[in-house]
């Protein structure tokens, strides 16, 4: 059978590379010496920080530290003297990247299709026609993404449980032409556990019911309702997870540039009909799921109160 392909141009990493700074990090030196570093970051999303001590004197402390942060705010570390009667000497510089970079991906994770239980929505593929981002070439990696479809509004639920950490509800549907790809589609960006990045496209603005920092579950979290956005008259969730790691096995200790990182995609497996299997393009899909499938990633109270049928949070 020959596919039917939805072309869409994907702004890669439209995630953080053009905003402003979003993380700092400051120090404090201790009556005893030591030495405490702290960041605040103004993001939901992970961050990477690397902390390169250009000169380190009166300390056996590493010159070069790696963390991942979520927090808003937080310890980065504390590096103490040799000689406790001396102060440390030193001076750091600081890079950050918006991401989990080099996450460790659950690739046994099964996804539940992003729309209510019992509705029906069409597959196709979507090929990637550039990566852009706001002021860097960031380029991806076995690009997967697709398209739900179908003639009637549908409410749009997270796949996986995670938070949300990029909104964009700035889009109207031009319904006067016929469009070959979209890249101008009202979307929501979520971040799970495991560091991997999933983007829901599609929304009718004025319907967008979740907020920055929010947690999301699937088949709980209503996030919103399609639009149509060009005279097909169909309505669409443009889906796709990916994660960042660096190129060709660069370590972190070594990463200065975003030029070393490269987006990676997820072929993701979901529930299906009591199976869990990638998806067969130009198939007619029914959203289902069972407890397990469900409960991945909650923690016991949060099953709990499932169960109950109260608040998840």
């Amino acid at each position: 059978m020959k596919q039917k392909y939805n072309y869409s141009l994907f702004l890669i990493l439209v995630l953080f590379l053009g905003r402003a700074q979003s993380l700092k990090v400051e120090h404090r030196i201790n009556k005893d010496n030591s030495v405490e570093f702290f960041y605040e970051k103004t993001e939901f999303n992970t961050h990477t920080i690397i902390l390169n001590f250009g000169y380190l004197n009166n300390t056996s402390a590493s010159d070069k530290v790696i963390k991942r942060v979520s927090n808003k705010t937080g310890k980065l570390l504390k590096i103490r003297p040799i000689d406790s009667q001396q102060q440390i000497g030193f001076n750091y510089s600081v890079r950050y990247y918006n991401f989990a970079v080099n996450p460790k991906i659950d690739n046994d994770f099964i996804y539940i299709l992003p729309f209510e239980k019992g509705q029906k929505m069409q597959v196709e593929p979507l090929v990637n026609l550039g990566v852009i981002s706001s002021n860097r070439q960031f380029m991806a990696k076995n690009f997967k993404a697709v398209s739900f479809t179908s003639s009637n509004a549908v409410d749009i639920y997270p796949a996986r449980k995670g938070v949300v950490i990029e909104i964009t509800n700035s889009y109207t549907p031009d319904l006067s032409k016929n469009f070959v790809y979209h890249n101008k589609m009202n979307y929501i960006t979520i971040e799970h556990n495991d560091g991997s990045l999933a983007r829901y496209s599609g929304f009718d603005k004025n319907s967008m019911k979740v907020s920055l920092g929010q947690s999301v579950y699937p088949t709980i979290t209503n996030m919103g309702t399609t639009a149509i956005y060009d005279k097909s008259m169909l309505h669409r969730i443009n889906f796709y997870v990916c994660y960042v790691n660096t190129k060709d096995g660069i370590k972190l200790m070594d990463l200065n540039n975003y030029k070393l990182l490269e987006m990676v995609f997820i072929d993701p497996v979901f529930f299906h009909k009591n199976n869990n299997s990638a998806l067969d393009f130009n198939a007619l899909y029914e959203s289902d799921f069972n407890e397990a499938t469900l409960f991945q990633n909650f923690n016991k109270r949060q099953i709990r109160n499932y169960k109950k049928g109260k608040l998840i949070n």
